[in-house]
């Protein structure tokens, strides 16, 4: 998932990405199991997002573009496999690397700056709420392609602001910036993010908003101290 390696490492990335999950679609299919592979909205340009189940996927990036190719592998694979996208991912666990909130509120609580970009939109995503949906596919024993992500559609600066302000912490240290300011090697979607109409029709999944999705972040962080 580290997107700019992606970019510089295209043989290694296209290996775990594409490959390794084609490998297991056919282990998965010699012992009539159903294999689902968590995917993601940069498989998507980012020109008109959010972007719904059915849509056309055009990655620009090379992550996005192995991520691709692993998905349309697993399917390709059996009719009872499942692609599960998601987006921006975030979720207290105290061993895990860090995520966009963990980071930016280690960054509020020692009121260091920050600058946040305001032109790259996404469906922020708790990983309990990724959990919960993956749940209920197999429990309504579906295939196909899913999305299980946020209700929020936002941009970074406005998903930042949040968090500071559901965890109590001051926003003033949180500077908007345009994404141009920094330097990364591969390009971004800029209006990514999910729709998950159809998935809730399908399997009754209940999308978190993000106060929804903080209130169990902050609680379970609570709870490990």
């Amino acid at each position: 998932t580290n997107v700019d390696a992606c970019e510089t490492q295209r043989e290694l990335a296209y290996r775990l990405n594409a490959e390794v999950p084609a490998r297991l679609a056919k282990i998965a299919g010699k012992l009539n199991a159903r294999m689902i592979q968590v995917s993601t909205d940069y498989i998507f340009d980012g020109e008109a997002g959010p972007y719904p189940e059915d849509a056309h996927p055009t990655p620009i990036g090379y992550y996005g573009k192995s991520k691709l190719a692993g998905d349309n592998e697993v399917l390709a694979a059996s009719p009872n496999n499942v692609v599960a996208r998601t987006s921006v991912l975030f979720g207290y666990e105290p061993n895990a690397a860090p995520d966009f909130v963990s980071w930016l509120l280690l960054k509020l609580w020692s009121n260091e700056p920050v600058n946040i970009v305001t032109d790259q939109y996404s469906t922020p995503t708790l990983t309990n709420s990724l959990a919960t949906g993956l749940r209920q596919i197999i429990d309504a024993n579906q295939s196909g392609v899913f999305h299980l992500v946020g209700a929020e559609y936002l941009n970074r600066y406005e998903f930042a602001v949040r968090i500071a302000e559901l965890a109590g912490l001051p926003s003033g240290f949180i500077t908007p910036v345009d994404g141009s300011t920094f330097t990364q090697t591969a390009p971004r979607p800029k209006q990514g993010g999910l729709t998950t109409k159809r998935t809730e029709l399908a399997i009754g999944f209940q999308p978190l908003s993000i106060a929804e999705a903080m209130h169990v972040y902050l609680r379970q962080e609570q709870e490990q101290k």
